[in-house]
């Protein structure tokens, strides 16, 4: 059965030795997509020739892989703004996100990644008439992580 509820745990490295510090109050959490880059190798002649009847354009993957972007939504406190706009910008920093998971036998389990990047965006603060104050940023994912 897939975990219910918000369990999940998003913490920035912002701190001296690499010490994590999590985020209070982290309502969404969006893992990265990765995606392979492609290239099109369709020949250009490939209509010319009379028995060519194939209209199709021709892709393959490089080597080059875009790590892509963790989208974070917040309730927005002082400290976690602060935070995330002293980061804005800076790289070298590893955001660490831990998640319920589900064992091959069912059990529970907890998921770790771990990975490097840095704060690409910082989003709107949002006010919302009876809805808590909330923020949201970004992160550009700079390298391929680790997942525990």
């Amino acid at each position: 059965m897939p975990a219910v509820g918000f369990t999940c745990k998003f913490e920035v490295d912002d701190g001296t030795a690499s010490a994590y510090v999590a985020l209070t109050g982290v309502t969404v959490i969006t893992l990265p997509a990765e995606e392979v880059g492609e290239a099109e190798v369709t020949e250009l002649n490939q209509l010319d020739d009379a028995s060519a009847s194939d209209p199709v354009r021709r892709w393959i993957p490089t080597k080059l892989i875009d790590a892509g972007t963790i989208v974070v939504e917040s309730f927005y406190t002082k400290a976690n703004h602060t935070r995330i706009r002293a980061l804005h910008g800076v790289k070298g920093k590893h955001f660490k996100i831990t998640a319920p998971g589900e064992a091959t036998d069912g059990s529970s389990t907890t998921e770790v990644a771990t990975l490097p990047g840095f704060v690409k965006k910082l989003g709107e603060i949002k006010y919302e008439k009876d809805v808590p104050v909330s923020f949201s940023f970004e992160v550009r994912v700079s390298a391929k992580g680790t997942f525990a």
